[in-house]
């Protein structure tokens, strides 16, 4: 797959792209690594996402937080309904962690562009399956049928059963990283059939979303929400005063003045 020769244009992968400022990396406590696999119906690892109805980190208890059945959701792969909770996973305190972002089994026929909050991340390998030499194509959509049929990397093994929300190395290692000057972003296409691998530092507490950038895909809950450092959250209450969802009051002065508004903004524009 490429542009035709008229274009002179190359594509190349994010993963060869080099940084031109790059920065030392630092030590940590060590390597926690997730497999995080985003397809359809919009999900994560066959959870989809709950939205919360307060902050996470100031008012967990009014946001309506609903943990995930863990054995039902693994069992709830395509072409079943994904899980509806409120999907998250804890990260400790200074330490390096991989997520290895996933876009397989049979409902990985389209890309995602992955959006990570309160992070940059280092693209450290990305990985394509083969194509069909005839087309150019990962995938073919059979006449008859509802959804194409695409090609997968061998790369990674998903365990039977679960749409791939459990999966492991094929070689029980994983590709060479590119540990040379590797590309920082905070977003990051992940293609179908296929995979990228990030790296970043747990080193900002806190609740980060993590989630699929395309609006609709976002807005039907293919994203999650990493608990980071959550061990000393505690530590650092929100000061006296903070704002809160549902902590504004209307009185009888505001309500007269915005219907006052609105009355004089309808008269300016005739309606």
């Amino acid at each position: 797959p490429a542009y035709s020769p008229e274009d002179f244009s190359v594509c190349i992968s994010i993963a060869d792209a080099r940084d031109a400022a790059p920065a030392d990396i630092p030590a940590t406590e060590g390597l926690q690594e997730k497999f995080l696999n985003f397809v359809f119906d919009p999900s994560v690892n066959t959870r989809r996402l709950l939205t919360p109805e307060a902050p996470l980190l100031t008012q967990l208890a009014d946001s309506g937080f609903l943990a995930c059945d863990e054995r039902k959701c693994d069992a709830s792969g395509f072409p079943s309904e994904p899980c509806l909770c409120t999907h998250t996973a804890d990260i400790r305190f200074n330490w390096t962690v991989q997520l290895v972002l996933t876009n397989m089994g049979p409902a990985a026929w389209g890309m995602h562009p992955v959006h990570l909050h309160g992070h940059d991340f280092r693209v450290l390998a990305m990985g394509y399956p083969p194509f069909h030499p005839d087309t150019g194509s990962v995938c073919r959509w059979p006449a008859g049928t509802p959804h194409p049929v695409c090609l997968q990397t061998d790369e990674i093994t998903c365990v039977n059963g679960t749409g791939c929300a459990k999966a492991v190395w094929t070689n029980q290692t994983g590709p060479i990283l590119n540990y040379d000057r590797p590309p920082v972003k905070n977003t990051v296409v992940v293609p179908p059939g296929g995979y990228t691998v990030v790296r970043f530092e747990s080193l900002n507490p806190g609740w980060w979303h993590l989630h699929c950038h395309m609006t609709h895909h976002l807005a039907w809950g293919m994203g999650m929400v990493l608990n980071e450092a959550h061990e000393l959250q505690a530590l650092f209450p929100p000061p006296e005063g903070f704002p809160r969802c549902g902590g504004f009051h209307d009185s009888s002065l505001l309500a007269e003045e915005v219907r006052d508004a609105t009355g004089r903004w309808r008269s300016l524009v005739g309606r």
